[in-house]
């Protein structure tokens, strides 16, 4: 069993590998999104980014994040490699692409609580057990979050509003 596992990971990565190398634009939005992402994680956990600077950075680089995924589902959906192009679809859908941004930060605050309280319950009481469920929780529901959302980049490209586009991807 475990070999025939190894043997599927190790086709999906040599396949993932040749995609790559034969399209690699579609991975240049994420790809650059993914960096400036990082830059940011770096610069707030360095002490770079000022906590007030760093939430007013929150919801620009969230934008860019999710046009990033728009153009990467809109090179999918058609097969095509234009970054112009995708470029354009992605941004048709930006009044669903900022409501996207913005409902995922506000989910993603909410995600947080138990593992903010769990933390908490540790400083005050030094309970371990309590940060660790109120951790493992959030883990879960964002987990749950993702999985349910996966299919949202592409209903956003597709649908009239944020809700049809939420509706129907999961």
């Amino acid at each position: 069993m475990g070999g025939e596992f190894e043997y599927h990971v190790k086709q999906v990565l040599r396949e993932s590998a040749l995609f790559v190398f034969r399209r690699p634009k579609v991975f240049g939005p994420k790809a650059a999104s993914s960096v400036l992402g990082s830059v940011f994680l770096v610069g707030i956990a360095s002490g770079q980014i000022t906590p007030r600077t760093g939430l007013l950075l929150l919801l620009p680089l969230g934008v860019v994040g999710v046009f990033s995924t728009l153009m990467v589902a809109s090179m999918a959906r058609s097969n095509t490699d234009s970054l112009s192009t995708a470029a354009r679809e992605a941004a048709g859908s930006w009044k669903n692409a900022l409501k996207a941004v913005v409902l995922v930060l506000l989910t993603s605050l909410v995600l947080s609580v138990p593992a903010s309280v769990g933390v908490a319950m540790y400083l005050i009481e030094g309970s371990t057990a309590a940060a660790g469920i109120g951790v493992a929780l959030s883990v879960l529901l964002t987990a749950a979050f993702s999985a349910v959302s996966y299919f949202l980049p592409l209903t956003l490209l597709e649908e009239g509003s944020l809700r049809q586009s939420v509706e129907s991807s999961y």
